[in-house]
């Protein structure tokens, strides 16, 4: 008979059942330590647990005392008398079936799939299994899972197994009427299966292509980079144009799959997103990339529902199984071939896969992913994902008024619209990745469109703010999610006017009136038409632009010392330093915190969470991620820790600052790739810190005249995912000594007791900076030795 899982739904915080049920002998609570299970304001939010009964008996006896109590009887005495603890935080116990196998979220999933079918049509779902280490009962479930869907008329069409990051899976066709019963998670047919885990529409990437172009135009370029250059950054998506004016001679194109015999359309999104990783937004001149980018197709043609052409990946594979090879052909080779671009080491995957939600729990993509970067030392650039549904704005009774109202009012609007659909907006899958660079939309673009043009409209005609389009955190663990936010056009919107109130659609596509430009269709080879790109997809690509172009700067200063740097610490350090210089805008801050708390007294650090939903951890800025200025100096890092072990790192202060009263900061970014446990409420297995006293981290900040910026996530909150983000402000009389330096510690802790031991790599980036026109750069590198080494030793300068 397989495992039988029990889910415990809780009513008090998280806290108090992980403490009730360590009591219990032979019973563990798997996750973080207590200061990890709070909550960001301090408590802790109730969710869905589970434990898996190998003894069919003990899970029986379990749900009989738990009868008991619900029906107010006395529990036996003795240690089961520890069970009253356990069941006082619950608002319920019950084996595991289809309200647990099948997300909300997914169910209305499984409605809409339904409802484009008709009597005899089919469509796919994936059957992810529970996963049993033991190859003999791990196969024993498959079968019975297979008895069991050829009972109800399924039909297995592909199926995976991953140990490495603990995946089973089938991909199965269904029938119109086995759709329906998924929708309305009935416990009957495949939902009854007792060996499934979980059942997801299955993960299909879809790639939205543009329908505006501009006027053919003539293409002067630089000349392409050598062709013995190898790719350092990758691009999965769709079929290119590879001998596009714009990217002849700039990619790596690498089809094993031979997707090209379905690539009979124009190749729109695969283009864009190559035009946007070397170039970026061609509105803006700018120069490429140093290097050739490797591309790997995912994408084919078909024609949606609408009969619109479309690309997408390919419904007989399982998506996870196929960004696994890839991964691995282009990083340690296959079939005995070598590997095909063994120096990548950022991912870009721009296109969403709609219909799997993040529902709390790691998706088969994510757990992929985070596995991935952290076996081959790779930082994959993630879209958050587009949200196309209609967005109804109580605020406006009808279409009038919303064309009435002026801009701030129709902003505000907007936003607390956002605020009331934000459970309909989450996450999109892989986007809560915990070692991915997730990416979400800023409505932004240089193109300066009215607000108002003909029956389209600018959503957000005012302000520094997310899309519309661009879905919002949290992720795993509530950790922060999306990681960043950078422009995707200012895409407009259009009413539904026979809405009441008004609703906004925002399917729309970019143009030339909201949008990024890219490589459109080729004319021939000196003349080309140019296209509009734009939301969630576009943003990514402009992302691992910024990422290309940090490597860029790093290998134009130091050449080979940096590229014999192992591939982790190549990733981390452009993840690091991307992220390094993003901050929130502290113009929203208030507005948001007015219309996200409307009416509620709320905790300080749930008012960041908020904002943390919306920005992550602030806005790309990709020019002052590969320089220094005048006035800042920024120092970077990198290092390996092992469990229970520390790094101090040291900055030198300029004289210069000493009783000076400008304006300065100190910021501080940290990042690392975690193995995970999927399974444990703490998933991932490794957590670094950086240690902050009353003052921060160190006495010497006082002497800066600096205090923690309150323009900034919380740091209990930072502590959830692989990045640390802090920083320092104030303009108080700097006083120190000249030599003086700042320290700076980081910390691995809490390690789980089943981890190998491995040590963690990680990077660091530091930056100080003042107002004014301070000699903060030059006195800060007169002080430092900027020798590379590849592991920095306890206690070193940066």
């Amino acid at each position: 008979m397989p495992d039988q899982l029990l889910v415990f739904e809780l009513k008090l915080p998280l806290v108090t059942f992980a403490q009730a049920v360590r009591a219990i002998p032979g019973l563990e609570f798997v996750g973080e330590d207590d200061e990890g299970l709070q909550d960001d304001d301090g408590t802790a939010g109730a969710g869905h647990y589970y434990a898996v009964f190998g003894d069919r008996a003990a899970l029986q006896e379990t749900l009989r005392l738990w009868d008991l109590w619900e029906r107010g009887r006395a529990l036996p005495d003795g240690e089961i008398k520890s069970w009253e603890r356990v069941f006082a935080c619950l608002h319920d116990l019950r084996k595991w079936g289809a309200r647990d196998r099948i997300s909300p979220a997914h169910s209305e999933t499984f409605a809409s799939l339904a409802g484009e079918l008709g009597p005899g049509e089919t469509t796919h779902a994936e059957i992810e299994l529970i996963f049993r280490r033991g190859r003999a009962s791990a196969d024993d479930a498959r079968n019975r899972t297979r008895q069991a869907l050829a009972g109800a008329g399924a039909r297995e069409i592909n199926s995976v197994r991953h140990e490495e990051f603990a995946y089973d899976a089938l991909l199965v066709e269904l029938s119109f009427e086995a759709v329906q019963a998924l929708a309305r998670r009935e416990e009957r047919g495949i939902a009854a299966i007792a060996d499934a885990y979980r059942i997801r529409p299955q993960s299909i990437g879809h790639g939205e292509p543009p329908d505006d172009y501009g006027a053919a135009e003539a293409i002067e370029l630089a000349e392409p980079p050598g062709a013995a250059d190898d790719p350092v950054v990758a691009i999965f998506d769709g079929y290119p144009v590879a001998n596009h004016p714009y990217l002849a001679g700039r990619i790596v194109l690498d089809d094993p799959d031979n997707l090209e015999r379905f690539a009979v359309g124009p190749r729109l999104h695969g283009t864009a997103m190559c035009s946007l990783v070397i170039h970026g937004d061609l509105s803006v001149p700018s120069s490429p990339v140093q290097r050739p980018v490797y591309v790997r197709p995912f994408l084919a043609d078909h024609h949606n529902f609408e009969g619109v052409p479309a690309e997408q990946s390919l419904p007989t594979r399982l998506l996870v199984d196929d960004i696994v090879r890839a991964v691995r052909r282009m990083k340690v080779g296959d079939a005995g071939a070598p590997a095909s671009a063994p120096n990548v080491v950022a991912i870009n995957i721009s296109f969403c896969v709609h219909g799997v939600f993040f529902d709390g729990l790691a998706s088969p993509l994510a757990r992929c992913l985070d596995w991935l970067s952290a076996e081959h030392g790779v930082v994959f650039v993630v879209s958050a994902g587009n949200c196309l549904e209609p967005l109804v704005i109580p605020q406006f009774e009808d279409d009038t008024a919303f064309v009435a109202a002026d801009d701030m009012v129709r902003t505000n609007s907007i936003l607390d619209a956002v605020r009331q659909s934000q459970l309909h907006q989450v996450l999109l899958s892989p986007a809560e990745s915990v070692n991915a660079l997730t990416v979400g939309a800023l409505h932004w673009d240089e193109l300066g469109a009215p607000s108002a043009l003909g029956a389209s409209y600018d959503p957000l005609p005012t302000g520094v703010l997310p899309s519309v389009v661009s879905r919002i955190g949290h992720g795993i663990n509530r950790s922060i999610k999306p990681d960043i936010l950078a422009p995707g056009g200012k895409l407009r919107v259009t009413l539904l006017p026979t809405e009441r109130p008004a609703a906004i659609n925002r399917a729309g596509r970019a143009s030339r009136f909201g949008g990024l430009k890219v490589a459109g269709p080729v004319i021939d080879a000196a003349v080309a038409q140019t296209g509009w790109s734009g939301a969630t997809s576009g943003a990514t690509a402009l992302t691992t632009r910024a990422l290309h172009l940090v490597h860029d700067a790093l290998e134009t200063a130091y050449g080979e010392q940096f590229m014999r740097l192992s591939s982790h610490h190549r990733a981390l350090l452009l993840k690091t330093l991307t992220l390094h210089r993003a901050m929130w805008p502290v113009s929203e801050e208030e507005r948001i915190e007015q219309i996200f708390g409307e009416g509620q007294e709320r905790h300080y650090t749930k008012k960041r969470a908020d904002i943390a939903r919306l920005y992550g951890f602030g806005v790309l800025d990709p020019d002052a991620a590969v320089s220094c200025a005048f006035s800042r100096a920024t120092g970077w890092g990198i290092g390996n820790l092992l469990a229970d072990q520390g790094q101090t790192f040291r900055m030198p202060l300029p004289e210069a600052l000493i009783g000076q009263t400008e304006r300065r900061s100190l910021t501080a970014t940290v990042c690392w790739l975690s193995p995970v446990m999927p399974g444990r409420a703490t998933y991932r297995a490794t957590k670094l810190r950086i240690d902050e006293g009353e003052e921060g981290f160190d006495p010497m900040l006082a002497g800066l005249g600096a205090k923690l910026s309150p323009h900034q996530n919380d740091g209990r909150h930072t502590q959830r995912g692989t990045v640390l983000h802090r920083r320092w402000e104030g303009q108080r009389a700097c006083e120190f000594d000249d030599g003086d330096e700042i320290e700076l510690k980081v910390s691995r802790i809490g390690d789980d007791p089943d981890e190998t031991g491995a040590a963690a790599p990680f990077a660091i980036a530091v930056s100080l900076e003042a107002a004014g026109e301070l000699p903060i750069y030059d006195q800060v590198l007169q002080n430092i030795d900027v020798e590379i080494r590849p592991q920095i030793r306890p206690r070193v300068r940066i």
